[in-house]
């Protein structure tokens, strides 16, 4: 089942059982899958939830520093619901290891190279705000 099939059913599901805010976020994520669909030649849905959970991570941090309880609250609950269609992203511990590995393997090691090699290893299994900072920590 695909993800974008999988939401469709959680979207009936929730909307069955009366949870609007639930449908809501549901169906606000299907109309971007399908947009980005019918845009994109190479459509990748993983991509294009990964991209609006670095966004809804982003207006969180932003709502937290303006002291917007409302609009955290609402963030969260999306972030939430946006985290059950996205694979588990190694922890800082797993990429420190895969950072190590990849540093030893070269002469001159510097942030772009390593950074670069690293996230091609790892592309949709880490987020790239943790390798950055892993990357900084051991090229210090």
């Amino acid at each position: 089942m695909s993800i974008i099939d999988k939401i469709r059913k959680d979207v009936q599901t929730a909307t069955k059982s009366g949870e609007k805010e639930l449908a809501g976020t549901l169906k606000y994520l299907l109309s971007l899958l399908q947009t980005e669909k019918a845009r994109a030649d190479n459509f990748e849905p993983l991509k294009v939830l990964q991209k609006e959970m670095k966004a809804k991570r982003e207006a969180l941090e932003m709502f937290e520093k303006a002291g917007r309880e409302d609009l955290i609250t609402n963030e969260k609950r999306e972030i939430g619901v946006l985290k059950k269609y996205l694979p588990e992203m190694m922890s800082k511990a797993e990429v420190k290891e895969e950072v190590d590995k990849i540093i030893s393997l070269m002469s001159q090691p510097n942030f772009g190279a390593v950074m670069g090699q690293v996230m091609g290893k790892l592309k949709g299994k880490a987020e790239g705000n943790v390798v950055a900072e892993v990357v900084k920590e051991k090229l210090k």
